[in-house]
C-alpha cells in the first residue's frame, strides 16, 4: 500500500543521495539501496525478485542523480566530456551483458545481492585506504590511460548491474589509484559516467518484465509512484552537495568517502545474518 508516509521517507532518501552524489560523485545508491528494500517489501514486492527490483529503481533515481549533478558541473565548466564518454560507453557494455545473462533472471536471490553490494564496498574502501596511505602525486602523466578509462568503465558497468550502485563508488577510488587524479577531477567524471551507465539500465529495466508483475503504476520493472518522489528528492540534494564539495579538501572527502561506505557495509552484514 502507498502511503504519504512512504512517499515522504522515499523523497527524503532522494534529497540524501542526491546530496551524496554531488558531493561524493557516487551517485546515492548507497542511501536507494538502504531505503528501497524495505519500501517495496511494504508495498508487496515478491521476494523472489526484490532485487531485481531494488536494483532497476536505485539505478532510476541514482540515472537523475548523475543528471542534475552533471548539470551543475557543466554550468561550473568542470565536466570532463572524453573521458566521459569514453568510460560510460564501456560501463553500458558490460551492464548490459550481466543484466541481460544474470542479474534479471530467477538465480540472482536477495542473498546475493547483498553478498555481491558486500564484497564490492569493501574492496572500494580497501582501495581508498590504501590510496590514501600511498600519499600519491595527484594528476601525473602515467601509461595505457586509454586502456585504464576502459578498465574502470567495464568494471563500473558490473558493478552498477550487480548491485543497483551506479558505479560511482568504485570509479572514484579506480580513477585515483590508476590515473593517480584528484578526487575532485574524478568525481566530476564520475557523475557523467552514471548518468550515461544508469541511464542505460534504466531503459533496459523498463523494456524487461518481471515474473511477477505487480499493479503499482510500474514499466518493466520501474514502479514510478516510487521512483518518482526519489528523484524529486534528488533534485533539490544533488546541487547541494556538489556546492558543500567544492567547498571541501579532497583528503576531507575521501574519509567522509570511506566512512559512509563502512556504515552500509554494516547495515548488509546485519541484513545476510537475520535472513541466515
Amino acid at each position: 500500500m502507498l502511503t504519504n508516509a512512504l512517499y515522504f521517507w522515499v523523497a527524503l532518501a532522494g534529497l540524501g543521495g542526491g546530496f551524496l552524489a554531488g558531493f561524493l560523485g557516487i551517485g546515492g545508491g548507497v542511501i536507494y539501496i538502504l531505503i528501497l528494500p524495505i519500501a517495496l517489501e511494504y508495498v508487496g514486492i515478491p521476494t523472489a525478485e526484490i532485487a531485481q527490483y531494488v536494483i532497476a529503481n536505485s539505478i532510476f533515481g541514482t540515472a537523475a542523480a548523475a543528471l542534475f549533478g552533471s548539470i551543475t558541473l557543466i554550468s561550473n565548466k568542470d565536466f570532463y566530456w572524453k573521458e566521459v564518454a569514453l568510460v560510460g560507453l564501456c560501463a553500458i557494455a558490460t551492464s548490459y551483458l550481466l543484466l541481460f545473462t544474470f542479474v534479471n533472471t530467477p538465480h540472482y536471490s536477495k542473498q546475493f545481492f547483498d553478498g555481491a553490494v558486500i564484497i564490492f564496498l569493501s574492496t572500494i574502501v580497501l582501495i581508498t585506504y590504501l590510496q590514501n596511505r600511498t600519499n600519491i602525486m595527484f594528476n601525473q602523466p602515467v601509461r595505457n590511460e586509454r586502456v585504464w578509462y576502459i578498465f574502470t568503465g567495464s568494471v563500473a558497468g558490473a558493478f552498477s548491474a550487480l548491485s543497483g550502485l551506479g558505479g560511482g563508488t568504485i570509479t572514484v577510488p579506480l580513477l585515483q589509484a590508476g590515473l593517480r587524479m584528484d578526487i575532485k577531477r574524478a568525481k566530476s567524471i564520475s557523475l557523467g559516467v552514471i548518468f550515461i551507465a544508469s541511464l542505460a539500465i534504466t531503459i533496459f529495466n523498463i523494456v524487461d518484465q518481471p515474473a511477477n508483475p505487480v499493479d503499482l503504476g510500474r514499466i518493466g520493472y520501474i514502479i514510478f509512484p516510487i521512483s518518482i518522489p526519489l528523484s524529486l528528492g534528488v533534485l533539490v540534494g544533488s546541487p547541494l552537495g556538489v556546492w558543500v564539495g567544492n567547498k571541501i579538501s579532497s583528503r576531507t572527502i575521501s574519509y567522509i568517502f570511506v566512512g559512509f561506505l563502512i556504515l552500509v557495509i554494516l547495515r548488509k552484514i546485519i541484513e545476510l545474518i537475520y535472513a541466515a
